[in-house]
């Protein structure tokens, strides 16, 4: 019933989204001199999102440095074309002496903690701490709202001990003389790597925080009203698992410190997918995450049997039967899942 990464993706590939399981080398550092990096541009002219936009990092010969710029699996995120190039020669610059370039935060709280935070965290291991300046590419939010000002991402980098101030967004065509990068930790469908996560020490709170440790805990999706799937008799399922001594947790009502405190605190966390499991790479627990996955199309992202076998997590992945539901409002598919299935699971971890 509960398959590891590798008998998962073997067994049950069709309902994996994504075909790759490929971990990549540990991240390695480099430098760049004399760079110019331009802002996001918006260029419109297709539906498809990841094209309507252009960004970039050129090296001194004008070169686009790719390994600077974004991917989703085929999708190229937001790559520099003709228009970008086009104002790098009728602009002036703002110049800077050195830093630390760090990606594109993205607002989605599932891919700002792998994509945009996948350049840096091997500056902030044990032994490495950012020091001095940071730029980042920003997604343009509705209303030129501040990225900088989404709780979540505050709360993140208040967690990873790095100051606001200390991070520049690439607002504006600049010059920058002294430019390092480190590889990318993770693209989304297509790898992880060893070097991904933060790997903090245990917080505080882990030890006084929600929940009681003597219990497994169930994280619910029963309380979101926005995502990619939904359970459709998730209250039945939080009852079994109520029931069976199982803590049953809504992270979406916690703080970002309490959440990432539940991987200190439990030694078994269960659920259906959920971006709230990428937390556990910002946290230094070995808490194994038991993941629920519905028999339907597309239900289990790759990114999370690429990111257990990157990481060594030892997660372990349960196939339920599931019957496709209408999907509600603001998601995008539903499924209601067997219950004599979810009883045997839990039969087999208590």
């Amino acid at each position: 019933m509960l398959k590891n990464s590798l008998e998962f993706f073997k067994l049950h590939s069709d309902v994996v989204l994504g075909s790759r399981l490929s971990i990549s080398p540990p991240s390695k550092l480099n430098l760049a001199k004399n760079v110019v990096a331009m802002q996001n541009l918006y260029v419109g002219g297709t539906s498809k999102w990841w094209l309507r936009r252009q960004q970039g990092i050129f090296s001194a010969d004008g070169k686009h440095m790719a390994d600077l710029s974004d991917r989703r699996g085929e999708r190229f995120i937001w790559w520099p074309g003709q228009e970008l190039r086009s104002q790098m020669e009728n602009t002036d610059f703002v110049s800077h002496d050195t830093g630390l370039y760090g990606g594109t935060i993205y607002a989605h709280f599932g891919h700002f903690i792998l994509d945009s935070l996948s350049r840096i965290y091997p500056a902030l291991s044990s032994s490495k701490r950012i020091e001095g300046r940071i730029f980042f590419h920003a997604q343009p939010l509705d209303g030129g709202s501040d990225i900088l000002s989404q709780p979540h991402i505050r709360s993140i980098f208040e967690l990873l001990s790095i100051n606001l101030r200390d991070i520049i967004i690439i607002d504006r065509p600049m010059k920058i003389k002294s430019l390092e990068y480190y590889e990318p930790t993770f693209f989304d469908g297509l790898f992880a790597s060893p070097s991904l996560g933060a790997r903090q020490p245990p917080l505080e709170k882990a030890t006084t925080g929600i929940g009681s440790p003597q219990k497994p805990c169930f994280i619910s999706r029963s309380q979101l009203k926005t995502g990619t799937s939904h359970i459709s008799n998730s209250n039945e399922i939080d009852a079994l698992m109520s029931q069976a001594g199982f803590e049953v947790i809504f992270p979406e009502a916690l703080d970002i410190n309490e959440q990432v405190a539940l991987f200190d605190r439990f030694d078994l966390i269960c659920g259906f997918p959920t971006s709230f499991f990428h937390l556990k790479a910002l946290s230094s627990a070995t808490t194994p995450i038991f993941c629920l996955v519905p028999n339907g199309k597309g239900a289990l992202h790759v990114n999370f049997l690429n990111i257990d076998l990157a990481l060594g997590l030892g997660d372990k992945f349960c196939l339920l039967d599931a019957e496709p539901q209408p999907p509600p409002e603001n998601f995008v598919r539903s499924f209601s899942i067997d219950i004599k299935q979810v009883n045997e699971f839990i039969e087999r971890v208590t």
